[in-house]
């Protein structure tokens, strides 16, 4: 099972998903601009994903939290970095080769039961 510390430092797209499938909530992700040698040039790389509940809040892995707080947290990581919204399943094939999870698909069952035992469900 992962833990906190995973959703939080390279898993972080996959509660964010998960989160997205149980609630319907959308998803925001810091991203910052660098090169990408695979492309031989400028990409996008992802910070940070996360919901965002209907209050305007963030819900991670570190639970229900203030936008700001986040942001704080990961923007400046680097000076380039930027705030952009995402489709779920652009969010998930930009990382993954796995087809689109459900509610059922253990990486989401994992978070969700993580989301139900820390946070009592958001």
């Amino acid at each position: 099972m992962l833990t906190i510390e995973s959703y939080q430092d390279g898993y972080c797209h996959v509660f964010a998903v998960a989160v997205h499938l149980k609630f319907g909530y959308p998803i925001e992700c810091v991203f910052e601009t660098r090169y990408l040698p695979e492309k031989h040039g400028l990409g996008r790389g992802l910070l940070h994903a996360y919901c965002l509940h209907p209050d305007g809040d963030v819900i991670d892995a570190k639970g229900k939290r203030e936008r700001e707080q986040v942001h704080a947290e990961y923007k400046p990581l680097s000076e380039n970095s930027f705030v952009q919204k995402m489709t779920a399943k652009d969010l998930w094939s930009m990382i993954e080769t796995e087809p689109f999870p459900t509610l059922q698909t253990p990486c989401v069952v994992n978070a969700l039961e993580l989301l139900t035992e820390t946070h009592h469900g958001v």
